[in-house]
């Protein structure tokens, strides 16, 4: 998680980003050993309750380049179908908006089932939100903004 802590909701479900496994072998199972992920679990921490994990995870696995190094940053409730938004970037440079209510889970071969995927810079990151003037919800990134 790069120095970010577990986020968590109000009612207690707890989210966090997970990195690299064995890089000399594929160890992803979904259940117990799930790198490269984002992560909801309820209070106890013993129920999962939502994954998603990037369809190139043993690539990302092997090369370093892990989901675990940006966090994952809950987003304050939003107008539209989706209120409850997460996001999440990976040391490569690519962040994530997940769908709170289920997070995307795994697909094989992909695509990824993620509302949105952005190109950034290289995240070694601590996320922050913000909502600007205009009532729009914003990641702020290297020279850039991300709308929510």
């Amino acid at each position: 998680m790069s120095g970010s802590g577990i986020a968590a909701r109000g009612n207690g479900d707890l989210f966090f980003s997970t990195g690299n496994s064995d890089p000399n072998q594929n160890t992803y199972d979904g259940v117990r050993n799930i790198q490269e992920s984002v992560v909801k679990v309820d209070p106890t921490l013993v129920n999962l309750l939502s994954i998603f994990t990037p369809f190139t995870e043993n690539i990302l696995d092997q090369g370093d380049n892990d989901l675990g190094s940006g966090g994952a940053l809950l987003l304050l409730a939003q107008p539209g179908p989706f209120p409850f938004m997460d996001v999440a970037a990976r040391k490569a440079g690519t962040m994530y908006l997940l769908n709170e209510a289920s997070l995307g889970g795994f697909t094989l071969g992909g695509p990824d089932n993620v509302l949105d995927e952005q190109t950034i810079g290289p995240c070694w990151c601590g996320l922050s939100f913000f909502t600007g003037p205009d009532g729009v919800g914003r990641v702020p990134l290297e020279g850039v903004a991300a709308k929510a």
